[in-house]
């Protein structure tokens, strides 16, 4: 088992513990992220963002799914 490795969230610039090498205890598990999110996310990092900005991302682009929706 590897030593969990620290990051700066390239969003935000906070620093959190990353747990990619024990995915089960991950914070990032904790958020289901939207198809949405996850295109966003991948068009825009290439690495592991903190949970508070994995749940906002995902909360505004459920958020701009659900705008999209009323003007159909």
């Amino acid at each position: 088992m590897g030593k969990h490795e620290s990051k700066t969230c390239p969003r935000c610039g906070a620093e959190f513990e990353c747990k990619a090498n024990r995915a089960e205890r991950c914070g990032c598990l904790s958020v289901v992220l939207t198809t949405e999110a996850l295109d966003y996310l991948g068009e825009r990092y290439q690495d592991c963002l903190c949970v508070a900005c994995l749940a906002d991302i995902n909360r505004l682009c459920a958020d701009a799914a659900d705008v999209s929706k009323e003007h159909r």
